[in-house]
């Protein structure tokens, strides 16, 4: 990695931390809420959020089957993040049962977890300076993530808009070289 980035930018992208999510999709045969998108904020609760997909978009799109997405921020260590899909709709039903009293085990057809290591990074004082950029050097490296929208938050339309202006960068970095020798052919 030496022969491509500076040890600034090595320094940069080991220094960044990031919170893990877990997020455990449940297929019902039942709704869980009448609500696309609930956030929770109690913390005797043990996630974060939960989304309804099938309240946004009609679950006949599904096989006539609800889709709710249990949502969790967590780091890596915690122990629900090592938790199998069975493991943990067990530990998260009995609060799904207060949101809704005819939420029943039987109705649930399928159950699935999702896991991501770095799923969000923490943003800390000074963190501007701490990002990288999105051109990394002279040979034509560039770099879009999550880490680098900042000052917005966790937003894949945030993520796309840095997709598509690094690929902009490019493109004039290819319109501004044609004719000469470049690593962007």
């Amino acid at each position: 990695m030496e022969d491509i980035l500076t040890k600034e930018e090595i320094r940069k992208i080991t220094e960044l931390k990031y919170t893990s999510a877990k997020t455990l999709l449940v297929y019902s045969k039942t709704k869980l809420t009448p609500f696309y998108w609930i956030n929770i904020g109690d913390e005797s609760i043990p996630f974060g959020g939960i989304i309804e997909h099938t309240n946004m978009i009609n679950k006949h799109e599904y096989q006539d089957t609800n889709l709710i997405y249990i949502s969790n921020y967590m780091s890596d260590d915690n122990r629900l993040y090592s938790m199998s899909a069975k493991e943990l709709f067990e530990e998260y039903y009995p609060y799904l049962v207060k949101l809704n009293k005819k939420f029943y085990k039987e109705d649930v057809i399928k159950i699935e977890c999702f896991e991501e290591k770095y799923a969000q990074p923490i943003i800390t004082t000074d963190y501007s300076k701490k990002m990288l950029n999105k051109e990394l050097n002279e040979q034509g490296i560039f770099m879009a993530t999550m880490a680098q929208i900042y000052p917005e938050d966790r937003g894949m339309n945030y993520a796309i808009k840095l997709g598509y202006s690094v690929a902009e960068n490019i493109k004039e970095k290819i319109d501004s070289n044609e004719g000469k020798d470049s690593n962007y052919e």
